[in-house]
């Protein structure tokens, strides 16, 4: 099981790192549906949402002991998705502060690509505390539906933004 800290954090880097490279390796557009087919910030918002999917699923089968009941398998996956869906928003806010404050862009290659790996590991680190807490949380009907509700329109836009990109440099 899957107790450390670290440890999930560390995984969910790799993960992340696995889906962000995968369409290079398997370009398709199966493989473009949940990894990232370009440089921009929504292909990095997709592949931090799936990849904190991923993750949670292998998690939950890891730890099937740990969840015996329907009951806590359902208030994980309320959990997880609702952090999956905040994660889209953890990645933009702690990605843009650097280059906020700066007023510039990274000075080169090798910076963007450290502050890349920084800004992963803080939005695992978070959405794996916030996950912990809210599991033990029980959502009313109406923010499970709000939940569902939100993780699935997050999908759909990630998905159909990479196949019907907007004229826009956020896309």
């Amino acid at each position: 099981m899957l107790h450390n800290i670290w440890l999930k954090t560390i995984s969910y880097l790799l993960l992340f790192q696995v889906l962000h490279f995968l369409y290079d390796w398997l370009p398709s557009p199966i493989t473009a549906i949940f990894s990232g087919t370009s440089e921009s910030i929504l292909q990095h918002l997709k592949i931090g949402f799936f990849a904190f999917l991923l993750f949670s699923g292998i998690e939950l089968l890891l730890n099937r002991k740990h969840y015996p009941k329907a009951e806590a398998r359902h208030q994980f996956w309320m959990a997880r998705l609702l952090i999956a869906t905040l994660s889209c928003w953890m990645i933009f806010t702690i990605w843009h502060i650097v280059p906020s404050i700066r007023g510039t862009l990274m000075p080169n290659d090798l910076t963007e690509i450290l502050y890349a790996v920084i800004v992963t590991c803080l939005v695992g680190l978070f959405s794996f505390w916030l996950s912990a807490d809210m599991e033990t949380w029980r959502f009313s009907m109406r923010s499970q539906a709000a939940i569902i509700t939100l993780s699935l329109l997050t999908a759909a836009n990630l998905i159909l933004l990479t196949f019907l990109p907007a004229t826009s440099p956020f896309f």
